[in-house]
């Protein structure tokens, strides 16, 4: 055993009392803290009322409040503003988008003309080549025109003539019946 003995007492015990003594030390200082807290509280309230008035501790708490609004009012004005910015560049991304939509539309309205344009060169080349064909192929062209008239007013006239028939027959059996059921 290497512990000595001290007033009867090892190096355990000593440890411990030194602890204890350490810790009695640290709550006095504690009561004197609060002690003198306290008498360092009546101490600023008296000077304070004497030199500022009976209500100086309102007007301290008051402070304190503005102070309180002004940074609650900062962070609002702050993200109002940020909101706001949102909303600018919004607005200038969609009067960006309007403008290239425009520009889109009129380009596109430009090419449209500029095709109906070619279009309507093209059908009158072809007008004025159908005019200059050789006799031969314009006779065989209207010729064909002539046929085909023809044939859509035959068409006509059988449609004509078998309704007719129709009609015809359906008034003879008519007659017919009521004859015979008389």
């Amino acid at each position: 055993m290497s512990s000595e003995l001290n007033n009867g007492c090892g190096y355990e015990c000593q440890k411990r009392e030194r602890i204890d003594n350490e810790k009695n030390s640290m709550l006095n200082d504690k009561k004197k803290y609060e002690k003198a807290k306290q008498i360092y509280e009546v101490s600023k309230d008296i000077y304070y009322t004497s030199t500022r008035g009976a209500g100086w501790d309102r007007d301290k708490n008051a402070l304190l409040e503005n102070k309180e609004l002004e940074k609650k009012l900062k962070n609002n004005i702050n993200s109002l503003n940020l909101e706001f910015n949102k909303i600018i560049k919004n607005y200038d991304d969609k009067l960006t988008l309007k403008t290239s939509q425009k520009n889109l539309i009129d380009r596109n309205k430009k090419i449209k003309l500029e095709k109906n344009n070619t279009l309507e060169k093209q059908r009158k080349d072809i007008t004025s080549l159908k005019e200059s064909v050789s006799t031969k192929d314009r006779i065989i062209y209207y010729e064909k025109q002539k046929e085909e008239k023809l044939n859509k007013t035959l068409f006509i006239l059988k449609i004509m003539f078998y309704t007719n028939i129709s009609i015809v027959s359906l008034l003879s059996i008519m007659k017919l019946i009521k004859k015979y059921r008389k």
